[in-house]
């Protein structure tokens, strides 16, 4: 099935495809801005069998819709990547991730407007009441560039309660950030 570009202003996002796979890791465990994806000070923190785990074929491929699908951030050239995915046993909520390609893309609207235009065609063609996005707390571009796009900043209580309630996921934890987007 041929997924449509979502073609925004300044960028489109064209569905991944397994071709992406590669460089889109490399853009996320590699690039000049790794260390703020990632909070992590080591020099290579993300081995690519750990982003395949977490990545599985289905976000570039398209065969799993209601699971997750990835895109890429384009605009005359490939910018980022940006992801959704099923959160948890949540059926009415879909968790985002994203990253540009390199500290030369940052600071020019491209995150938010990506975050903006993924979530409105989640809204439109899921049964969703809500996005969350999980950046780290120490990643205060990122956080301004989520609330710029329609997201509300939780309250540590909130990140909390869905820490405990799900306690296997490390990004709940106090070096995270928790917001909302609501339909």
């Amino acid at each position: 099935m041929k997924i449509e570009p979502i073609i925004g202003e300044k960028i489109t996002l064209i569905a991944a495809e397994l071709a992406h796979k590669h460089i889109v890791y490399e853009w996320g465990a590699e690039s000049d801005i790794a260390h703020r994806i990632f909070n992590i000070e080591d020099e290579k923190f993300v081995t690519y069998e750990d982003f395949d785990k977490d990545y599985e074929n289905f976000y570039f491929d398209g065969s799993q819709p209601f699971l997750g699908r990835g895109y890429v951030v384009c605009t005359k050239e490939p910018v980022g990547f940006i992801s959704y995915s099923a959160f948890e046993a949540e059926s009415d909520t879909f968790e985002l991730d994203i990253w540009l390609a390199c500290e030369a893309q940052c600071g020019k609207g491209y995150g938010t407007e990506a975050i903006k235009l993924l979530g409105d065609y989640l809204f439109e063609n899921f049964d969703i009441k809500r996005l969350l996005i999980l950046p780290s707390s120490t990643n205060l571009r990122a956080i301004k560039s989520y609330i710029k796009a329609g997201f509300v900043q939780q309250s540590d209580e909130t990140r909390e309660a869905m820490h405990r309630k799900y306690s296997n996921r490390d990004e709940m934890d106090e070096n995270h950030t928790l917001l909302f987007r609501y339909k």
